[in-house]
């Protein structure tokens, strides 16, 4: 689903920024410059008014809800927002002419929303049909439109010119779109985005602390994953994008 899709992306990006941190030009420093980030100061700056909404709202209550509910209720509550994203998963497989990967999405939709109960019980998984992620961006992404410049979009984080264009249909892939009840609607989205933080908190969590700089592992670290969800996990040496942190850069002086 295409709100899955943004939050998945988003939340990473929300991530601790000293407010006075201004790397200092060393040759360390040099190696988290990117020819793909020419707005790299204006990216810097919402990079930072996403973290902020994040340590002070978001990450707060993502802690709180791991905390209050069993986690048989997290884990049917992830299930069932995944589920939803069967109209995303199938159209970005046909526009790959990816027609098995199509029907196991399908046949996880289908098995998940009756045996499993609206798609709160991962049925499908025990039967062999494991989740996988896609959307439209990889889909064009797999035609060989390349990314365009890297992009921090306030409140959904890290992109780039061909994803970030890519939202726009996929908005209406998303069966949440389609409820005419603004409280209903509401509540989706919120529990959604809470429940996709609290699945990133450790991951999060890591990255903060094992990052030189926190800013250019988000970027790379998402270059590096759209990449692999294009490639199916097999991304050609030319495409790669550089190291997720500078410092395993083998390139940089010591």
């Amino acid at each position: 689903m295409a709100l899955s899709f943004v939050i998945f992306m988003a939340v990473p990006a929300i991530a601790e920024e000293p407010a006075d941190s201004k790397p200092e030009e060393t040759s360390d420093s040099q190696s988290t410059k990117d020819e793909n980030d020419p707005i790299e100061p204006v990216n810097r700056a919402i990079f930072s008014f996403n973290n902020t909404l994040d340590e002070y709202i978001l990450e707060p209550v993502a802690k709180g809800y791991d905390y209050v509910l069993p986690t048989p209720v997290k884990t049917g509550v992830n299930n069932f927002f995944e589920n939803l994203g069967w109209p995303l998963y199938f159209v970005s497989d046909v526009l790959q002419l990816k027609f098995t990967q199509a029907a196991e999405h399908t046949g996880r939709f289908l098995i998940n929303t009756t045996a499993g109960v609206g798609g709160l019980i991962d049925v499908a998984k025990e039967v062999g049909l494991e989740r996988h992620y896609e959307d439209i961006g990889t889909a064009v992404g797999d035609w060989g439109v390349g990314e365009g410049m890297y992009v921090m979009l306030p409140f959904f984080g890290p992109s780039n010119v061909r994803d970030g264009l890519s939202r726009i249909p996929q908005v209406f892939l998303n069966p949440i779109y389609y409820i005419n009840n603004p409280p209903v609607t509401t509540g989706l989205f919120v529990t959604n985005v809470v429940d996709t933080r609290r699945t990133l908190i450790d991951a999060i969590d890591a990255g903060k602390k094992g990052s030189l700089d926190y800013y250019a592992f988000v970027r790379n670290s998402y270059r590096q994953n759209r990449l692999a969800l294009i490639y199916d996990g097999k991304i050609p040496k030319d495409a790669q994008a550089e190291p997720a942190d500078p410092l395993d850069d083998p390139d940089v002086s010591k």
